[in-house]
């Protein structure tokens, strides 16, 4: 394919670099989705049904919305 072809607006070329630079975010951000919850169960590990009642005078409170309120993350 002659690389003056138009993708869009774009040149085959640079169409390229674009889908090259996305592949290798959206790796990025499944790297970082992985280690956000690598890290979240090491906190707090998975525990068997039921496990989540919280122990007599502790307030229950979920890793997600501890997490998100310390790392500033906007839950959505």
């Amino acid at each position: 394919m002659p690389t003056s072809t138009k993708v869009g607006s774009v040149s085959r070329a640079r169409y390229e670099e674009i889908i090259a630079e996305d592949r290798k975010l959206v790796e990025v951000d499944t790297e970082i989705q992985f280690k956000i919850g690598d890290h979240a169960l090491e906190i707090e590990p998975m525990r068997p049904h039921g496990g989540s009642l919280p122990a007599a005078g502790e307030e229950l409170l979920g890793v997600r919305e501890w997490h998100a309120g310390e790392s500033g993350c906007v839950q959505s």
